[in-house]
């Protein structure tokens, strides 16, 4: 989570401005952060490119409030949603093509799936986000609230998702993040997206104006209209700026 990152930097900086010490190898010793989450690690892989390429531009971006693997199937069913006329009662089936890495997190078990009991429960349910999604249009902080499971069209479509693998996705994966999304309605039809990379992802990334809108939506509790347009006008300047505390006193409680 970003925010704990950032967290442990700055406390890592504190630390050893007071004098605090620590291993030298943190990232390539024998029970380092490579081999914490690789098998078979390559050091060499951390300078490559140093100061050609920014890692940091390719942090992907969850447009939806709820789980990673949620966001692609919501982007799917947005679309079909979008390009054809039907109402959240007239959906008989949903069908979702999953990463068999994904079913376990959102989409088992079913029951407990199908009947979130919590704010954290809804972002790990894939039908809950289906429903959401086909109902509403969107997958924001206002879906995701406590009573929202209960309502009517929500509870109709949330027992109709059926979530499954794909041996196709999983043979994409980890270079890609593939999902595809299907809905069978009472008269019939069948209509169907599928994509490769969720939106938010540096291959299908959000745009500016959409990332303001999701900062603005977010921090509308606790920081002000204007506040809010002068940090992301000093953002947008960020190159400019003489001194990075001009941002950060922007960033402090108001």
């Amino acid at each position: 989570h970003p925010g704990w990152a950032a967290h442990s930097g700055i406390w890592a900086a504190l630390l050893a401005r007071a004098g605090y010490t620590g291993p030298t190898t943190i990232l390539e010793g024998r029970d380092g952060f490579l081999t914490a989450y690789s098998g078979d690690p390559d050091p060499s892989l951390v300078l490559k490119d140093l100061g050609e390429e920014y890692q940091i531009t390719r942090t992907g971006v969850k447009p939806h409030a709820c789980c990673r693997y949620n966001q692609g199937p919501i982007d799917c069913l947005l679309d079909v949603k979008q390009n054809h006329d039907f109402q959240p009662m007239d959906v008989e089936e949903v069908k979702i093509g999953m990463l068999s890495g994904g079913m376990g997190l959102v989409a088992q078990p079913e029951e407990a799936k199908r009947n979130p009991t919590s704010v954290v429960d809804m972002q790990f349910s894939m039908p809950f986000a289906a429903a959401v999604a086909l109902t509403y249009g969107k997958a924001s902080l206002d879906e995701y609230a406590l009573g929202v499971p209960d309502r009517p069209e929500v509870r109709h479509i949330m027992d109709r998702v059926q979530c499954v693998t794909d041996p196709k996705l999983d043979a994409l994966y980890p270079r890609h993040f593939p999902t595809w999304a299907e809905v069978r309605t009472k008269d019939g039809r069948t209509m169907r997206s599928e994509l490769t990379y969720p939106k938010g992802d540096p291959e299908n990334p959000v745009t500016w104006d959409e990332m303001r809108d999701k900062f603005n939506l977010l921090s509308a509790p606790v920081i002000s209209g204007q506040r809010q347009q002068e940090i992301m006008t000093t953002i947008d300047n960020l190159e400019q700026l003489d001194d990075v505390r001009q941002l950060a006193s922007l960033l402090s409680t108001e």
